[in-house]
């Protein structure tokens, strides 16, 4: 619950919103929240920031918080 508070005291400072997606997916994949985790790394990647890829890629793969779909997972990777 503290990392959240400081992502969200972060955006409200005008820090990277595509970035901070990306790390409150981090936080949400590792509460095994993957449906949450993809929309973020999905709002990351939409944003700009092309790390999100891999782990969109990851998710894919894994089918966590989406069907597996290796197709899918490659093309992210």
């Amino acid at each position: 619950a503290k990392a959240l508070s400081y992502y969200e005291t972060a955006a409200a400072r005008g820090y990277d919103p595509a970035r901070i997606a990306y790390q409150k997916g981090d936080l949400a994949e590792d509460r095994k929240r993957y449906k949450e985790a993809r929309e973020l790394y999905q709002a990351a990647w939409d944003g700009g920031y092309a790390r999100a890829a891999q782990r969109l890629g990851r998710l894919y793969e894994r089918g966590r918080g989406v069907k597996t779909d290796p197709v899918a997972a490659g093309m992210w990777y």
